[in-house]
């Protein structure tokens, strides 16, 4: 459920960690090409690490405001107060704004992770800025991140 997908094929991930994966920058090229041992969500979004504890989130929302062009004034007031749903909103938006892999964009120290939506929405279903329409908060950054799409629906 981390990393945005779900292992399918054990043997298939065992022999992709045994043989393929030498180095982090191994993991990283190899991710991006979405092996087929996993099943892969469209709609996996960066989020607060719930193993995580409280204050390693608050520095991690203090600096992913700082790392993008994203104002985190504009965190809407059903995110804020919970600091949980308030990283979600900051690190789902940040990491779609910035892009790139989630091994790289979406650690922050280990308070973060790129999760699958089955796993995010079992404990927040209003903050996560993602690409599903129907689920994405609809602000000025969710909005845009849902016409950055070719097919939102998808």
């Amino acid at each position: 459920e981390h990393l945005g997908a779900k292992v399918v094929d054990h043997s298939g991930f065992s022999n992709f960690v045994t043989t393929q994966v030498r180095s982090f920058d191994d993991l990283v090229n190899l991710w991006t090409e979405k092996p087929p041992w996993a099943s892969w969500d469209s709609n996996a979004a960066c989020v607060a690490d719930r193993s995580s504890d409280s204050y390693a989130i608050g520095l991690t929302i203090e600096k992913a405001c700082a790392m993008s062009s994203f104002n985190c004034v504009n965190i809407p007031w059903g995110c804020k107060g919970d600091p949980w749903l308030t990283a979600d909103y900051v690190l789902s938006t940040v990491y779609f704004l910035n892009k790139g892999n989630p091994l790289e964009k979406c650690y922050f120290d280990g308070s973060a992770v790129f999760a699958t939506s089955e796993y995010y929405r079992s404990y927040d279903m209003r903050c996560v800025v993602n690409k599903d329409p129907t689920t994405t908060p609809l602000t000025e950054e969710g909005y845009q991140i849902i016409l950055a799409q070719k097919d939102p629906t998808t």
